[in-house]
């Protein structure tokens, strides 16, 4: 993240220059140090045509999450509270960029802003919804409320979007709603690659109950007050 593009948020008393680093793929630890009461923006870099890394993260001396991407992206963890996050890729050593960066406030502010983003480096299949679709678009605005989630069915509090992560393994994926009275395939109906991670974006309704069916599911955001 360098200065031009560091994350500014509403409640932040704090913010610190964006240091970069480089790790090697396999087995590498970003240990964050954050001092207490910070937050921490961190962006990976992956730009090698073909990893098989895993990235699993930390809180608290406890794992909470682990995923492997097998494409080239951008990963920005934005106002996480995580305290590491380690890399491996056993077939092949490569360099990673890290960038960390900072950020002290109102902790009951800062968590509204938390977020995680995929962005492809390269070429990969399309990770459009075939409808409804929400124009493609993932970037979180600064007055919108997020809840994350990390399991499904998930029943939606309101009006607004939700993005979620899954994991490939090598079938068609679908989405469903309320019971499976409505459900629409995934990338255009092309199975997911086993193992890579894709990212997608659908419009909800209030009392909408999601779920997938196909891939395996990693996390989801809900993402309110962005409809008409």
């Amino acid at each position: 993240m360098s200065a031009a593009n560091a994350i500014f948020v509403p409640g932040a008393t704090w913010v610190s220059q964006p240091r970069a680093d480089t790790y090697s793929s396999q087995n590498s630890m970003i240990n964050l140090n954050r001092s207490t009461g910070d937050y921490a923006n961190i962006r990976i870099i992956v730009n090698y045509p073909n990893p098989d890394l895993t990235i699993t993260e930390y809180r608290s001396g406890g794992k909470v999450n682990s995923y492997t991407i097998k494409n080239p992206y951008e990963i920005d963890y934005i106002l996480t509270d995580l305290d590491a996050i380690t890399l491996n890729d056993p077939n092949a050593n490569y360099d990673i960029i890290v960038v960390t960066q900072y950020v002290r406030g109102d902790p009951s502010i800062l968590q509204q802003f938390r977020d995680l983003r995929f962005i492809n480096l390269a070429s990969v299949p399309s990770a459009n919804i075939v409808s409804p679709l929400d124009s493609g678009r993932v970037a979180v605005a600064p007055w919108e409320d997020i809840t994350e989630f990390t399991s499904v069915p998930y029943t939606v509090p309101g009006n607004g979007r939700i993005v979620f992560q899954l994991a490939g393994t090598g079938a068609v994926a679908t989405v469903s709603f309320n019971g499976g009275s409505t459900t629409y395939n995934l990338n255009a109906g092309t199975a997911l690659g086993s193992g890579s991670l894709y990212e997608f974006s659908v419009a909800v309704a209030a009392g909408d109950s999601f779920t997938v069916s196909g891939a395996t599911f990693i996390r989801g955001f809900f993402i309110s007050e962005v409809m008409a």
